[in-house]
């Protein structure tokens, strides 16, 4: 950077007259031979910092002492226009209105450097939504994926079920573990005379539903035993199954297929 923007009536600027106040012509020497040397060292980068010598400082404003550099620097910083570090060998110096100063080449050079940084972050935050948006709808397609085979192993089941007669249906609930010790003829009979007296459609739900609600034979091991039901009292088998079966007892019927 050859040359930055100096205000032709900076003497009557109040931090000036500060500075000056206080610290006599060397506020003023110090203030802006510093800027110089910045705008020298300028590199067009957001929140470029100026990291000197005290060696050189001294050199260049042609002081004797780090103490009187120091606390005139002290004093820019204070009135917040520039944000300063000093240490035992160097000093670090950022001025965050320095760009206002710059000349119009090296203006154009930050403009330009900052419009790439930001059309890259803005480019990075696209990808980074677009990767987003492509894992969220991997997960949905596995959703939905699932819930088609869900649909497809039940539309299956239905299908087995709905495929077999009547005589391999009662042929499966027998060989079935979840009824053993219920005989499913005679249970069967039960159930079909209460959807009459009822006035019921018999179907295969209805029927599954009784059974799910009887309990396993007790007593005789030659199939004189007792069937028993959840909220209905005892129901032995042969005649007296359709004398225990009346109107006082309810049961759920909900499917049009019959068996």
């Amino acid at each position: 950077m050859k040359w930055f923007k100096h205000i032709s009536d900076s003497l009557d600027d109040p931090f000036i007259f500060d500075l000056m106040a206080e610290h006599g012509d060397a506020g003023y020497v110090i203030f802006f031979g510093i800027l110089e040397i910045y705008a020298r060292e300028f590199h067009p980068e957001n929140e470029w910092k100026l990291n000197i010598s005290w060696d050189y400082l001294r050199s260049k404003l042609h002081r004797t002492r780090n103490k009187q550099i120091a606390n005139i620097l002290r004093s820019i910083q204070v009135k917040n226009k520039w944000e300063i570090v000093l240490t035992n060998s160097a000093v670090t110096i950022y001025i965050p209105k320095f760009k206002e100063l710059l000349d119009d080449w090296t203006t154009r050079k930050v403009s330009k450097k900052t419009k790439n940084y930001v059309v890259a972050t803005e480019k990075l935050q696209y990808q980074e939504e677009a990767e987003k948006e492509k894992d969220t709808d991997k997960d949905t397609d596995k959703d939905t994926d699932k819930e088609k085979d869900n649909k497809k192993d039940s539309s299956k089941r239905t299908k087995k079920s709905s495929s077999l007669t009547d005589e391999q249906f009662i042929e499966y609930l027998s060989s079935n573990p979840a009824y053993q010790g219920i005989d499913i003829k005679i249970s069967r009979a039960k159930c079909e005379a209460w959807c009459i007296a009822n006035h019921r459609v018999f179907t295969r739900r209805t029927f599954t539903n009784w059974l799910n609600r009887e309990k396993p034979l007790t007593g005789g091991s030659n199939g004189t035993g007792t069937h028993s039901r959840t909220g209905a009292g005892k129901v032995t088998q042969g005649t007296s199954a359709a004398r225990n079966l009346g109107d006082g007892e309810a049961y759920p019927v909900d499917c049009e297929e019959t068996i």
